[in-house]
């Protein structure tokens, strides 16, 4: 396949033409082993991006991080930002790249499932991380994505009532991710009457070990749900200057749109126009990530980060009406 541009990428999208490989067997066996009770709550699949979509998206992202930070490659966002996860800037909203990766995972989640239903889409964040150096040290505290009464909570209890077979997976699609990147770590999954209570939000930490190490590379998707124990952990502590990526990895999370309300719908949609991101869950709308983030110190204004413009072009607003 000829490398496209990223108009054809697009025109490919808006046609609904195929961005994803086809699931195998083994996917599909893979896909049920994890997700069905009892299973361990977590899977990755290789190459599920083709190369030449991939390097499509990796170069449309660099293009959006010059416009937030024309800095960035050598100087860090604001001075820092050697890992973190993106919700402001208006990234992971305001951008044709962020659309078109969620319909590659509804593409592959629909084809690893056989469901032929309409699904919605969350306007989560980005996985977005700088090579750095010295020692491994965890970036995010073991947690879960759910806890008694939270709307993932919720869902998981109306699925299962439902007779729903999979639940609402959470997803990192990899466009880059060097061997030395940020690493996604797993634990065990929590039974719903294990989990504890905090104020009904998607996020709780917890004590558990994380030592199952997702295998990932550029082009992966990986996949776990809400209530698996997962953390990340990064190859160093401090930003080094002109290191290069160590990951960038949108995450993407969707179900049937039959579990969506229309106010949902209208919420996301309003907040999608204000060019900010949401919580995880795609069913309902938790507002999640403002426009700005970190404090743009007078010390380091050569890394200062300038919030993208809120969506208006129509064929871009159109196509994420679609989604969520």
């Amino acid at each position: 396949m000829a490398s496209p541009t990223l108009a054809e990428v697009i025109a490919m999208a808006q046609a609904g033409q195929s961005l994803v490989r086809d699931p195998t067997h083994a996917d599909k066996e893979s896909f049920r082993a994890a997700f069905a009770t009892g299973g361990k709550g977590w899977a990755t699949f290789k190459n599920v991006l083709s190369p030449v979509i991939r390097d499509v998206l990796r170069k449309a992202y660099y293009d959006t991080f010059d416009k937030v930070c024309p800095n960035w490659r050598t100087k860090g966002f604001n001075g820092s930002h050697a890992c973190s996860i993106v919700k402001p800037y208006g990234i992971p909203t305001g951008t044709w790249e962020s659309w078109i990766v969620r319909l590659a995972y509804i593409q592959w989640l629909k084809a690893l499932t056989g469901d032929g239903r309409d699904y919605a889409c969350s306007m989560d964040a980005l996985a977005f991380s700088l090579l750095s150096h010295e020692t491994k040290k965890s970036t995010t505290t073991p947690h879960t994505d759910m806890s008694t009464g939270s709307p993932s909570f919720k869902l998981e209890q109306r699925r299962q009532e439902m007779g729903e077979p999979f639940p609402c997976l959470q997803a990192q699609v990899n466009i880059e991710q060097h061997p030395n990147g940020t690493e996604l770590r797993f634990g065990r999954t929590i039974p719903l009457n294990e989990l504890t209570s905090n104020n009904k939000q998607d996020y709780t930490k917890v004590e558990e070990p994380v030592t199952q190490k997702a295998q990932v590379e550029s082009g992966d998707v990986v996949m776990w749900r809400s209530n698996t124990v997962h953390a990340t952990r990064k190859s160093g502590i401090r930003f080094k200057p002109g290191a290069g990526i160590g990951r960038i990895g949108q995450f993407a999370c969707a179900y049937p749109k039959v579990y969506r309300s229309e106010k949902a719908k209208r919420d996301k949609i309003k907040r999608f126009l204000q060019g900010m991101a949401t919580g995880h869950l795609p069913t309902v709308c938790v507002k999640d990530g403002g426009r700005n983030h970190m404090s743009n110190h007078p010390a380091r204004k050569d890394t200062y980060c300038t919030p993208l413009p809120c969506p208006t072009n129509p064929s871009l607003v159109a196509f994420a009406k679609t989604l969520v």
